[in-house]
């Protein structure tokens, strides 16, 4: 990720976002009905680069719930412990300087 440019990479990835509601909100209804633990565990890994690539962590996790039709009570309980959790690893990372 060091040689990624981050103003690309935040301006592809809201392209994403933009393209991925664009074609949810016409469709409400449209859900992931066969996801598993890879596609759970690479939404918490593009929250992670996110995380540290444009300061926007909860998009990925955010939407992911909403993809998997998850009731709202539940997509706030699982992107707030995927902030807590991200935001304390932070604690543990050695710094780079």
């Amino acid at each position: 990720m060091r040689g990624t440019d981050p103003h690309r990479f935040g301006i592809c990835f809201g392209a994403f976002l933009i393209a991925c509601a664009t074609i949810m909100l016409p469709n409400p209804g449209l859900v992931v009905r066969r996801a598993n633990r890879l596609a759970d565990a690479a939404c918490r890994a593009l929250g992670g680069v996110t995380r540290g690539a444009i300061a926007f962590p909860d998009a990925a996790p955010t939407f992911w719930c909403g993809v998997r039709g998850l009731p709202k009570n539940v997509q706030r309980g699982v992107v707030l412990i995927f902030m807590i959790a991200s935001g304390a690893s932070l604690l543990f990372q050695p710094t780079l300087v």
